[in-house]
């Protein structure tokens, strides 16, 4: 037996049984068994992260700035409801010095720099054509101008309320 929310319109949903199993239940009329972990991480090496631009730009106050702009993509099948990156910096030794979390995907949360859901096979500019996201809080003379990394941290696939 199952317990799960009626949804209308086409999405993904998950629905627990009464043995507290969670099952995707797809728009396409098919279903599949969640387990946890090992799925968010098949899905989690199933998104694509290529870096647009990393340099420095200069604000509004001639202030430098490291900054950056990804394309991301998402090459599995379920949708994803919430996920962050973490974006490292790269030293002139090639080491990591820095880093910071970012949230390009923040569920039902609506900003203008994130989307609510990456549906499979869809892609978007993070942030938007145009912008570029900034850091502040590192030594300009520390980093190797241009060179980050950056890796999938968090993935949610629960729709949020």
């Amino acid at each position: 037996m199952f317990c799960f929310f009626s949804v209308f319109g086409f999405c993904d949903f998950i629905a627990i049984t009464e043995g507290g199993r969670k099952v995707l239940l797809k728009d396409n009329g098919t279903w599949q068994y969640i387990d946890d972990k090992a799925d968010i991480e098949k899905i989690k090496s199933q998104i694509e992260i290529t870096v647009i631009q990393a340099g420095i730009i200069t604000d509004y106050d001639d202030n430098q700035l490291p900054a950056f702009q990804l394309k991301i993509k998402n090459n599995s099948d379920i949708t994803i409801y919430r996920m962050s990156v973490i974006v490292y910096f790269i030293d002139k030794n090639g080491k990591i010095f820095f880093e910071k979390e970012f949230y390009p995907v923040l569920g039902g949360t609506y900003n203008i720099d994130r989307v609510k859901e990456l549906k499979p096979n869809y892609s978007f500019l993070y942030p938007e054509t145009g912008k570029v996201m900034t850091v502040s809080e590192i030594d300009l003379n520390e980093w190797d101008k241009g060179k980050i990394k950056v890796k999938v941290n968090e993935v949610k696939i629960d729709k949020p309320d």
